[in-house]
């Protein structure tokens, strides 16, 4: 048995109709641009903007608000860090100890791994103060009340939890001053809409967000279900999911993440260290995190294969 990490929801079909597209960077002025901006405003109740990349929409809405000071979480995707670069930024990297926010400064929330951290509260409250808040529902959002700040992204890459070919989109009225061409803002950043491809996977897989929700809260509670009663100090759950989470890795904290890893790929299965070194005083902590496979095509059989492995480790 091989258990891979995640695997994409892009279909071979999609792939095999459009071979033509797959590394050209075609300018879509047609039906799925169309098709995708109203399916992402049907879905989230906002107004949209669709790019090419994650890093380029939040590139945008710095250059569009200018801050004073960017705050990114301590533990992030690097993506973060460079889009706040190429706008000539050096980002702040916060925990929950050295949060000192201003106005006028722009602050960056990120659902890490699908888990809601800031309450919505908390983003009004800092949202009436004169803070820009911008929320990251790359990696999930919240159920209930989708959206919760005033100005979101996301990316729709490759690995996502919703995937395409790789693009992102810009969330809120900011969306209305993206405009479109082959004009460089700065020499990495074109202001580009995603091609046929990128497109046509992307409005693929958001027509199958509730079915992309159900099958992956339901693989978070199977695994809570089946380790809950491990018993060891070297293996502890990272966190469980509300109901009004959507979980977008399943992770454990371990003494020894890299040897576990290695223990894991003995076996054929397949995880990830997800450690985003942009801050070389970055928390200890997250070197011993590790995510298991988690993804819409895995089966009972392959979940209790890993949890087997966990168990005889």
């Amino acid at each position: 048995m091989n258990i891979k990490h995640n695997i994409p929801l892009i279909t071979e079909n999609c792939i095999n109709k459009n071979k033509n597209l797959l590394y050209k960077n075609e300018i879509t002025n047609g039906i799925y641009y169309n098709l995708v901006n109203k399916k992402l405003k049907e879905i989230f109740n906002i107004e949209n903007s669709v790019v090419s990349s994650g890093t380029e929409a939040l590139f945008l809405i710095i250059k569009i608000l200018r801050p004073k000071r960017i705050w990114i979480p301590e533990y992030s995707c690097i993506s973060l860090t460079r889009a706040a670069n190429l706008a000539n930024y050096k980002p702040i990297y916060y925990n929950n100890t050295n949060l000192n926010i201003n106005k006028n400064d722009l602050l960056i929330i990120v659902n890490t791994f699908g888990k809601i951290f800031f309450e919505t509260n908390e983003i009004k409250n800092l949202e009436k103060s004169g803070v820009f808040v911008v929320e990251d529902i790359t990696h999930g959002y919240s159920i209930t009340e989708k959206i919760r700040s005033k100005i979101a992204f996301s990316s729709y890459g490759y690995t996502k939890l919703i995937s395409s070919f790789g693009s992102g989109v810009i969330f809120g009225k900011i969306a209305k001053y993206i405009n479109y061409g082959d004009k460089p803002l700065n020499k990495s950043i074109y202001i580009t809409k995603p091609n046929n491809l990128t497109l046509q996977s992307l409005y693929f897989n958001l027509n199958r967000i509730n079915e992309i929700i159900k099958k992956r809260k339901y693989l978070a509670k199977y695994y809570d279900n089946e380790l809950k009663n491990i018993n060891r100090q070297d293996i502890n759950l990272l966190f469980k999911f509300e109901s009004y989470e959507i979980p977008y890795r399943y992770c454990v904290y371990l003494d020894n993440s890299k040897k576990f890893s290695e223990y894991l790929k003995k076996n054929k299965i397949e995880s990830e260290r997800p450690i985003w070194i942009h801050n070389k005083k970055i928390n200890p902590f997250f070197s011993k995190i590790l995510s298991l496979p988690f993804h819409e095509s895995l089966n009972i059989n392959q979940i209790n294969f890993v949890v087997s492995k966990i168990y005889d480790y």
